[in-house]
């Protein structure tokens, strides 16, 4: 029987292929957790919250989810936007930005949007109690 010794750089790479490994399985789960919790997103509110399309649809974090990673899979931090809204109005025109009024500014537009009957559309309610403060984000967000 061989002895490898500690600091080897057999044992080396043998300890690196195991937490790459590890690490890409775990990867793996959390994108498929991810589409299946989109796929039943959409399901629940098939239209953008902002424009009432149905088409090229995605499914927004409210709040950041690399600020707040457990609420990456939490459904009350999810909404519907089309993709030139998820752009426009989640990110405000920048993929690192996010939109602290995008709950409001979308119940704005669906009142000035009066011909989508929203409620019978949605089969989703967030409940809002669930989220935290955008305060609390900012100051994470500072750290």
């Amino acid at each position: 029987m061989s002895h490898i010794k500690p600091s080897s750089p057999l044992k080396l790479r043998i300890q690196s292929y195991k937490e790459e490994k590890s690490g890409l399985v775990r990867a793996m789960h959390s994108e498929y957790q991810w589409r299946k919790l989109r796929n039943h997103f959409v399901k629940l509110q098939p239209v953008c919250q902002l424009c009432a399309r149905d088409e090229k649809l995605q499914v927004h974090h409210i709040f950041p989810w690399h600020l707040r990673k457990d609420f990456r899979f939490e459904i009350n931090n999810l909404i519907s936007l089309c993709q030139p809204c998820h752009f426009r109005f989640g990110h405000l025109c920048d993929w690192k930005g996010y939109n602290d009024n995008l709950l409001e500014l979308c119940e704005q537009a669906q009142r000035l949007n009066p011909t989508v009957d929203w409620e019978h559309i949605n089969e989703f309610e967030r409940d809002e109690t669930v989220l935290p403060r955008w305060d609390s984000i900012a100051e994470i967000a500072l750290m």
